[in-house]
């Protein structure tokens, strides 16, 4: 069973300028989080039904090899228009250049954890499991779940959980933990789990496990998913071809602000400094942002907090404004 991908449709219907189609020979599109392919294949069939399956080379990039693995054996019947890449998105710059590609004709990066790694992974992901608490990715990183839980201080947890879960019970988490492990060593997901959820009072439980920003919180640290998204999608904004389109799909306020942020600033114009006129577009024009539909939510309620931003690269001489020439 694979990974449902989330917001299908909208992904497919804007991930590839029907322009550039109609303009190039090939187009070289980027799937920066290929998890196991579902995004990818979707994309590779609707290139066979319409007839630009020759027209297309498309990247998988996966810094987990495991899951990549699987998206290998799923697109298998694709192979010769795929090429995959075990490593991070960050390093997108670097595997276009020793693939000998200038630029890129549309990205899509569907951030955060997949099903696999809650459910296949074993390494502590879900607070549901026995496994030994890891969350990482990638071996790239040196750092684990464990080892936070193990040696960080009270402070250094609380503020962990604050900043990059928006736990409000951070504090008395922590202290909870920092008691627990001074009498026994804590190992496991489910462990931590009931350790967050004594800590928690009952009545703010809500209708999510009361572990779950914690371990959201632990994940993004120890993959410094924030910091990643900031560079991997800035990055790909440079990389883009006139007309490309940039796609992004998070899961958490936290994520979903950053790549707004991103693309507002990089769509400001540029203006005279004295008279306030535009003498640039910004180098991106945002499309705009989808929620998954009532039948999506029905049918994959693990979408219920995703969101997709969409934004086109701008280019051509109608972008660039001459501004002495309209002074008289």
């Amino acid at each position: 069973m694979y990974h449902k991908p989330v917001l299908l449709k909208k992904v497919l219907k804007y991930w590839v300028n029907v322009y550039l189609l109609s303009k190039k020979k090939r187009v070289f599109i980027v799937d920066a989080t290929c998890g196991e392919g579902g995004h990818s294949l979707a994309l590779l069939k609707k290139a066979q039904k319409e007839g630009w399956l020759n027209k297309l080379k498309l990247i998988c990039l996966d810094w987990d090899e495991e899951i990549l693995k699987r998206a290998k054996k799923r697109l298998a019947a694709f192979s010769p228009c795929v090429i995959f890449k075990n490593c991070s998105y960050l390093d997108l710059d670097k595997t276009l250049s020793r693939l000998k590609i200038k630029k890129i004709d549309g990205i899509l990066f569907d951030l955060g954890a997949s099903s696999f790694h809650f459910k296949k992974a074993k390494k502590g992901f879900s607070f549901q499991e026995d496994s030994l608490l890891d969350m990482r990715y990638s071996k790239i990183r040196k750092e684990t779940a464990l080892d936070i839980v193990r040696g960080y201080s009270k402070e250094e947890i609380a503020e962990i959980l604050k900043v990059y879960g928006e736990e409000r019970w951070a504090k008395k988490i922590a202290e909870a933990i920092i008691s627990v492990r001074s009498k026994k060593e804590i190992r496991t997901a489910r462990e931590l789990a009931e350790i967050v959820a004594q800590a928690v009072p009952r009545k703010f439980w809500g209708k999510t496990h009361p572990a779950t920003k914690t371990f959201q919180a632990l994940r993004i640290y120890v993959n410094k998913e924030l910091d990643n998204v900031q560079i991997g999608v800035k990055k790909a904004i440079s990389l883009l071809s006139p007309q490309a389109r940039i796609l992004v799909i998070s899961f958490h306020s936290l994520e979903d602000r950053l790549v707004k942020r991103i693309f507002r600033l990089t769509s400001e114009p540029k203006k005279d400094i004295i008279f306030g006129r535009v003498l640039k577009s910004g180098s991106l024009k945002n499309i705009g942002r989808f929620f998954p539909s009532c039948l999506e939510l029905e049918k994959n309620p693990a979408s219920r907090s995703a969101v997709l931003r969409v934004a086109e690269k701008r280019g051509g001489k109608a972008d660039v404004f001459c501004f002495y020439c309209n002074i008289f």
